[in-house]
């Protein structure tokens, strides 16, 4: 089962580069992953592993490691020396064929003639399995983001405590603005990104800012937390603040469905209120940089 995890996880990065048709198909000897379509391994012919999400594998040749098929069946007269996996779709083993590993098949016609060393099972226990790593990979990715957040928002509130509590006050007198500058840049940075990479010129503006919004939007998700927790306590603590509004925020994101509507709610308010601390920062600055009119002449 470990060599299932491994072959599916790798195989999500080796689809990042390549075409949605075909995914990736190597000379002898490597691996052959295919997105849609249909994978063969002729006779004769020896790769690593095979991996079709949607279409079906053939196989008379050698498999070293693994076959898994998510979504179509497969037909297996070579040998694999792994497991034989198919999620959706029969499988059909023929007089002569091999596997050396174990056949998770809810469908499957086995020949008399073919060879399973090791058990045949219902994928059901791998989809029991992939439900586990599911889990555990969600648990890991909300720890990663709750730990970023308490480290940049005390980092935050330790440097710029001014410019927190600015933050604090647009948001407690214009909450609405800020929900609504919030939404704008929200969607709005995405959409400038992507537009500056279809050009040439803006292509590099465009890539800095889609590698700039991950930290762009957790500033926002901190900012957000730190709200909560200084409306709930108040008081001198800006620590203490943070770091209850930090434990809420975080404790509903592991609940499905709420946690992420909760993160995107802490965002948006976030980035609205900073918008809208800057603007009145800049509106603030420039009002006391405009030079003074002198005094009108006596009799004027």
């Amino acid at each position: 089962m470990r060599r299932v995890f491994i072959v599916v996880v790798g195989a999500l990065f080796v689809l990042l580069p390549v075409t949605p048709a075909f995914a990736a198909a190597g000379p002898s000897g490597e691996s052959l992953v295919v997105l849609t379509g249909d994978a063969v391994v002729a006779e004769g012919e020896s790769v690593q592993t095979v991996v079709v999400f949607d279409g079906s594998a053939e196989i008379a040749g050698h498999v070293s490691e693994t076959v898994v098929v998510l979504n179509g069946p497969a037909w297996v007269s070579g040998q694999v020396e792994g497991d034989v996996v198919l999620l959706s779709g029969r499988l059909m083993l023929t007089d002569g064929a091999i596997v050396g590993g174990d056949v998770y098949a809810e469908r499957r016609t086995i020949a008399p003639g073919a060879t399973v060393e090791g058990v045949v099972r219902s994928p059901a226990s791998v989809d029991w399995a992939l439900g586990w790593a599911s889990a555990i990979t969600m648990i890991a990715v909300w720890f990663a983001i709750a730990i970023s957040v308490l480290v940049l928002g005390l980092a935050l509130i330790g440097l710029a405590p001014r410019a927190a509590d600015a933050a604090y006050t647009a948001a407690r007198t214009a909450l609405g603005p800020s929900i609504g500058w919030g939404f704008a840049v929200f969607v709005g940075l995405p959409v400038v990104a992507a537009a500056a990479m279809g050009t040439l010129v803006g292509m590099p503006l465009g890539i800095a800012l889609l590698l700039a919004l991950v930290l762009i939007f957790a500033i926002g998700q901190t900012a957000g937390a730190w709200f909560l927790g200084r409306a709930l306590v108040g008081g001198p603590s800006r620590a203490v603040s943070f770091l209850l509004g930090w434990a809420i925020v975080s404790g509903l994101g592991l609940i499905p469905g709420l946690g992420g509507l909760m993160w995107f709610a802490a965002t948006v308010t976030g980035l609205g209120a900073i918008s809208v601390a800057l603007w009145r920062a800049r509106s603030v600055s420039s009002a006391a940089a405009a030079p003074a009119l002198p005094p009108m002449p006596a009799g004027a």
